[in-house]
């Protein structure tokens, strides 16, 4: 759609009454959202502890086939320290 320039002061006040207008309506639709998906996070299950971690990865039995990912028990092991830190 073409736009015209605006030339009286009436109208350039108007748009830009309008424009700050959908800019609020913009910020509190996405204020809304933003406390939704913190809501969604917070009665999600809580992570698991890094000494759960460790006692997982300690666990996992020797000789115990590759994943899809390659990874033998061995390295998984041989890190566990250092991976649960990233937890």
């Amino acid at each position: 759609m073409p736009t015209t320039p605006l030339t009286s002061d009436d109208n350039i006040k108007g748009r830009v009454k309008k424009y700050c207008k959908e800019v609020q309506d913009t910020n509190a639709e996405v204020e809304a959202d933003v406390e939704s998906e913190l809501q969604d996070i917070a009665e999600m299950e809580p992570l698991p502890l890094k000494s759960e971690v460790l006692q997982a990865m300690k666990s996992i039995r020797k000789e115990k086939a590759s994943g899809s990912d390659v990874r033998s028990e061995e390295l998984v092991k041989s890190g566990s320290d250092m991976q649960a830190k990233f937890c």
